[in-house]
């Protein structure tokens, strides 16, 4: 019987050694060609789009970016006030009249922007939007007691 020496090589020639590069260069990238397909492809007839598959998909939980300011239904007029009117109305500023201006406020009554006219009807009829706007947080009662206490205000 013949022994097998430890030392001697499977590859006998150079035809062998080029097909186990080429053997060793494919063989891997057609397993991770083939296992890609698997894991993204998708059964015959589904789409990405399919009713069932997108509840399972979607995100677990929504992010919702708030105001840094507290809740708004619970403010008094004063706190809208602060908020809101205090820039124009504490300087007088684009002829807003002054908090507790009476004579000021007693002309603008006059004119037709009488007290029993919703609020928010009053401020609309200024024509501005930035500040109406900004009123869209708070209810009408809120607009309502802002413009008592700007109106009575000593």
């Amino acid at each position: 019987m013949q022994e097998h020496d430890q030392h001697a090589s499977l590859i006998q020639s150079p035809r062998q050694l080029v097909i186990v590069v080429a053997l060793a260069f494919i063989i891997p990238i057609a397993v991770i060609v083939l296992v890609t397909q698997l894991v993204t492809g998708t059964p015959h007839g589904r789409t990405e789009s399919d009713p069932r598959i997108l509840p399972r998909i979607q995100a677990f939980g929504s992010v919702v970016m708030a105001d840094a300011s507290g809740p708004k239904g619970n403010l008094t007029g004063v706190d809208v006030y602060g908020q809101v009117c205090k820039t124009c109305h504490e300087a007088g500023l684009a002829g807003a009249p002054k908090m507790g201006d009476k004579a000021a406020w007693a002309s603008r009554i006059a004119q037709g922007q009488a007290a029993d006219v919703p609020a928010i009807e009053r401020i609309e009829e200024q024509d501005d939007l930035e500040l109406l706007a900004q009123l869209d947080d708070f209810s009408d009662d809120q607009i309502d007691a802002m413009l008592h206490e700007l109106i009575t205000a000593d």
